[in-house]
């Protein structure tokens, strides 16, 4: 089978290359036509712009050729001879590249419920991303929270901070596009553009802060804005080294900095969440479609994408790839 997809073959190059797809499924895989993929503005954007940590190193995978992509939704159209939790013509998400067709892993696709559209199922994977602080060390009841960084993963983590009960969530960011998309989604916002964080809170400090950026200067900002004893959590993949004073910004106050990389928890250890994520799509008590800025095509237009998400982040922002024009078997 043929199957195009997504390659970055060097800086700031995405190109599309066909490649044959061997057909005869392993016992517990699955063969899936995609139909929409998302655009990770994270991971996928630092591997575009050469920014992300490990080029440095020989021996890590950050290096090019690169596939892109880790959230499409498809439709099943073969299975292997002991798949039973999903069947042909069932809509799944996973966690493939961007490509016209995948083969996965039953256990790592997740059956799309009816009720649940294409451009919103697709958000599946970053609300994973974003609900690891809550899978770590969840928000508690009451307290107040901010999120430093309104990107669609700091966006939903403080939607997230909401359904958890904080008493109030507020999220800061510099992008006008960025807060009016938070207003939309419902979330108060502090904009940091002209004013710092600490002028925000001044009278009452949040107990609870997520990092949701990568900035070296916002992870210090951010630690230093928590209340004493307060916890701060790093969601981000932090792209700088950032100097503190181990002192007096996290020992005497005795505050707590808690990584939350997804990685901290297993596909196995989320799955029992899954049906809850979908439902808080579906139900749009966790809202994704103001994020949606372009929809394209897959293929030459993929190029545009990244370089706009570069260089105007501020209109692109959640990026929808549709492979159904390309992906016809043959």
């Amino acid at each position: 089978m043929r199957v195009d997809r997504l390659v970055f073959t060097a800086r700031a190059t995405c190109e599309v290359e066909t490649i044959e797809l061997d057909e005869q499924l392993g016992s517990q895989e699955v063969l899936i036509r995609n139909r929409t993929g998302l655009v990770s503005p994270g991971t996928e954007l630092a591997i575009f712009t050469g920014e992300h940590r490990g080029f440095e190193r020989p021996d890590h995978w950050a290096k090019y050729p690169w596939w892109p992509g880790y959230c499409s939704v498809g439709e099943v159209i073969a299975t292997g001879r002991n798949v039973t939790a999903v069947a042909v013509g069932d809509r799944v998400v996973h966690e493939g590249t961007h490509a016209t067709f995948a083969r996965q892993h039953a256990a790592t696709v997740v059956r799309v419920p009816d009720d649940l559209a294409d451009e919103r199922a697709v958000f599946f994977k970053l609300l994973g991303i974003a609900a690891t602080p809550q899978f770590v060390a969840p928000v508690a009841f009451g307290e107040r929270a901010v999120v430093v960084g309104l990107g669609m993963v700091g966006n939903l983590a403080a939607q997230l901070c909401r359904e958890g009960g904080a008493r109030s969530v507020h999220g800061a960011d510099r992008s006008p596009g960025r807060l009016t998309v938070a207003l939309a989604c419902g979330i108060n916002t502090w904009d940091v553009s002209s004013r710092s964080l600490a002028e925000h809170a001044t009278a009452e400090p949040p107990e609870y802060v997520i990092e949701a950026v990568g900035l070296g200067a916002t992870v210090r900002d951010a630690i230093r804005l928590a209340a004493a004893r307060g916890r701060v959590i790093i969601l981000s993949s932090p792209r700088e080294k950032v100097e503190i004073d181990p002192y007096f910004d996290i020992h005497h106050p005795s505050k707590q900095i808690i990584g939350t990389h997804e990685s901290a928890r297993s596909r196995a250890e989320r799955r029992p969440y899954d049906a809850f994520l979908l439902d808080l799509l579906a139900s749009e008590r966790v809202r994704v479609d103001p994020f949606v800025t372009h929809r394209i095509s897959f293929g030459a237009s993929a190029q545009d994408a990244y370089v706009g998400l570069r260089d105007d982040p501020d209109h692109w922002m959640g990026v929808l790839l549709s492979y159904e024009s390309r992906s016809s078997v043959q």
